[in-house]
C-alpha cells in the first residue's frame, strides 16, 4: 500500500499573521483617508488604489506561505515530504483519531480543506488548490484519493473542540466579505451624498 499524493499546503502562520497585518493596514488606510484628505475625488481614487495593493500583498503573501507536500501512504505510516526532504513521519499506532473538514464550501466543491491529525500533538494541513489561482480536475482527483485512503485505514475519525472551534469559525470568511462589501457601499454612499 504504497501510495502518494501531491498537495499544496498553506502554512498556518502566514495566514494568520498576514490576515492581521491586513486588518492593520485596512485600519490606517481608513484613519489616514479620514483625517488628512479631505477632497472626495481622491479619497475615491485613493481607497480603490489602496485596497486594491493591500489585497495583492495579502494574497502574494498567502501564495509565498505554500508548500508542495507529499503525503505517501505506507503500510504502517504517514510520511510527508517537501521535495526530496522528509518532513514528519507518523505512525498509524500512535494516530489517536484524525478528521477532514471543509474550510468555505461543502463536499461538493471542494475548494479548501483542513486535515487534522492527531499523534504526539494536533498536526492541521490546510489544503489549497495546486495552482493557487485556479482549481484544476486534479484537485478533486487528489481530494476523493486522500479522503478514501484516510477512511480505508484503520484509524479513528473524531470531531475535537478544536474542530467544533474551526467549523464554528467557518462562516467568518463570509461574514468579513459581505461586510467588506457593506463597508464599501457605505463609504461611498457617505462620499456621493455627504461630501
Amino acid at each position: 500500500m504504497n501510495k502518494k499524493i501531491q498537495l499544496r499546503v498553506m502554512n498556518n502562520k502566514v495566514f494568520f499573521i498576514s490576515t492581521l497585518i491586513m486588518f492593520i493596514a485596512f485600519g490606517l488606510l481608513g484613519y489616514f483617508l479620514y483625517n488628512y484628505i479631505y477632497s472626495a475625488t481622491n479619497i475615491t481614487f485613493l481607497v480603490i488604489f489602496l485596497s486594491c495593493l493591500i489585497g495583492w500583498v495579502y494574497m502574494s503573501f498567502l501564495e509565498k506561505g505554500t508548500k508542495l507536500i507529499t503525503f505517501e501512504f505506507t503500510k504502517n505510516s504517514i510520511n510527508l515530504y517537501e521535495g526530496d526532504e522528509k518532513i514528519n513521519s507518523l505512525l498509524f499506532s500512535q494516530i489517536k483519531n484524525y478528521n477532514i473538514y471543509y474550510i468555505i464550501f461543502k463536499k461538493k466543491k471542494k475548494r479548501e480543506y483542513i486535515i487534522r491529525i492527531l499523534s504526539d500533538k494536533n498536526y492541521y494541513y490546510w489544503i489549497c488548490p495546486k495552482n493557487f489561482h485556479n482549481k484544476q480536475e486534479s484537485d478533486d482527483e487528489d481530494h476523493i484519493k486522500m479522503y478514501k485512503i484516510l477512511n480505508g485505514l484503520s484509524l479513528v475519525k473524531k470531531i475535537t473542540w478544536r474542530d467544533q472551534i474551526l467549523l464554528f469559525l467557518r462562516p467568518l470568511v463570509w461574514i468579513i466579505a459581505i461586510l467588506s462589501i457593506l463597508i464599501l457601499l457605505g463609504i461611498f454612499i457617505w462620499l456621493i451624498f455627504f461630501l
